[in-house]
């Protein structure tokens, strides 16, 4: 009490003290009042409106960036609902950098068909162009993430430009567009995700670009229009079920610096004819359910009968990669439709062509090696002059032979 203080201090000195308590309690109450106030007026987003090429834009100012729309609660309309045809988000508003498109930003605006997003834009809130059902063309930015979370009417898209400087397709960032015909990628990208195209039934082709070092799981698994996918010599793995059900692809190049190839990446691809395997990385599953495979190049020892199941005796042209060969079989045994196959003199060791009757009568010799002798042979054999090698089970089943003539220069017997 103010009585208390008398006999130490003089009345005013009381006075002024009791002030001060009075001031200091109600300054420790209203100061945080105060703040929390001042930082919700800090963040609060302004809304304004600004045209450019003919569009009238709202946009809210958000620290001192700018978003396409609402920022925040109520959401708000971009542009006219009634607009058609392209548009191009601008880069700057309000002389502020546009870098986010904020949720229903363009809700129901049904009369667009192209959207050109710049990669300025860091954040696409979820539903974004909910109801633009007439949207088909789209370049897009980095953040975009899985298209059909921020364009609902993701199915309908039939062209995709990805920005440049975008380095990663997200998983299954295009799953399911089933009308996307085109994707554009840039070269910066280095890494197709998981699914990223999975079920894109129209995609018909797709450029790699030289940078890309993974293709994820089921990648463009599903994709039955795609015919052709140059993999480029940078890429190191290839994710399970990548290219699997691709029904239309014909061709398979793998590069030699592959390190994985994984279960079922070419799986159910019934379409395929011609497979090069160029590296001594290789999965057994692979290629499970690929029929129609009639050529095949390679440069590691396997049994085209466990590589390619359900195509080995489809089979009829192979050829050994010279720079590739580790020195170990082949393993031919029952590739009945066999006729041709090519052996560079790299090879030193030779698996057996075990019922292999398309390759021909007689003494069947290929660039040196003398592959099989079949039944049409006489029991008196001369091999031809230049052999260097002859193949395990070369003789497999001619208990008839009486005499057989190596000449010099045979290096090598099965």
């Amino acid at each position: 009490s103010t009585d208390g203080m008398y006999g130490l201090f003089g009345k005013s000195e009381a006075v002024l003290i009791s002030r001060w308590r009075v001031f200091r309690f109600c300054s420790r109450l209203i100061m945080p009042i105060l703040l929390m106030l001042s930082l919700a007026v800090a963040g609060r987003a302004v809304a304004a409106t600004e045209t450019v090429d003919g569009i009238t834009w709202s946009y809210s100012i958000l620290n001192d960036e700018a978003c396409i729309g609402s920022a925040m609660p109520p959401y708000e309309l971009a542009i006219d609902r009634q607009l058609t045809g392209e548009i191009s988000i601008p880069t700057v508003l309000g002389g502020k950098a546009v870098t986010r498109i904020g949720r229903y930003a363009f809700d129901g605006c049904d009369g667009i068909t192209s959207v050109e997003i710049q990669q300025t834009v860091k954040v696409i809130v979820d539903n974004a162009f909910r109801g633009c059902s007439g949207i088909r063309s789209v370049k897009i930015p980095s953040c975009v993430g899985v298209l059909s979370e921020v364009f609902p009417s993701a199915p309908a898209i039939t062209n995709v430009v990805i920005c440049t400087g975008t380095t990663e397709i997200s998983d299954g960032e295009f799953c399911r567009c089933q009308e996307l015909q085109s994707v554009e990628i840039p070269d910066s990208v280095v890494k197709i995700g998981n699914s990223a195209f999975c079920g894109c039934g129209k995609l018909q082709a797709i450029e790699i670009p030289d940078r890309v070092v993974r293709i994820g799981d089921c990648a463009f698994s599903g994709c039955v229009k795609l015919r052709q996918v140059d993999i480029p010599v940078g890429v190191l793995e290839i994710g399970s079920e990548a290219f699997s059900q691709c029904t239309s692809l014909s061709e398979v190049t793998i590069p030699e610096n592959v390190l994985s190839i994984g279960s079922g990446a070419y799986a159910g691809c019934s379409g395929l004819t011609s497979v090069k395997i160029l590296t001594k990385h290789f999965n057994y599953n692979a290629f499970t359910g690929c029929s129609a495979i009639t050529e095949v190049e390679m440069g590691v020892a396997i049994s085209l009968s466990a590589m390619f199941p359900t195509s080995y005796q489809t089979i009829t042209n192979v050829v050994i990669h010279k720079e590739l060969v580790d020195g170990g079989q082949m393993l031919f045994d029952n590739c009945t439709s066999l006729r041709t196959i090519s052996i560079p003199a790299s090879v030193e060791k030779l698996g057996s062509f075990k019922n292999c009757s398309a390759l021909g009568s007689g003494v069947v010799v290929s660039d040196g090696c003398v592959l099989c002798v079949n039944g049409t042979c006489p029991p008196d054999i001369q091999l031809p002059v230049g052999t260097r090698m002859i193949a395990r089970a070369a003789f497999l089943n001619r208990d008839d032979l009486k005499s057989i003539v190596i000449p010099e220069g045979v290096t090598t017997l099965g």
